[in-house]
């Protein structure tokens, strides 16, 4: 099994950005992916990822989501 994970530069991702990383998985037949992404998704990416389930699977991990979980981890350590 394989898998791909994806860095996008964009700030919030848009439906352009999935597509182009959808049809790669396709041409190299891997299902599922991680992306991640600087902030947010738009509405509409994250409705185009609910509309490629259940063939493919693109797990979206937030870097300001993950940056605020280890600064409390951090804190709660302090304390």
């Amino acid at each position: 099994m394989q898998i791909f994970v994806f860095y996008p530069n964009e700030d919030k991702v848009g439906v352009k950005t999935i597509k182009t990383f959808a049809e790669r998985m396709k041409s190299e037949g891997v299902f599922r992916a991680i992306m991640v992404v600087q902030a947010n998704l738009t509405p509409f990416a994250k409705q185009c990822l609910g509309e490629m389930q259940p063939k493919y699977y693109i797990e979206v991990v937030s870097l300001v989501n993950q940056l605020l979980h280890l600064q409390q981890q951090q804190s709660q350590k302090v304390l």
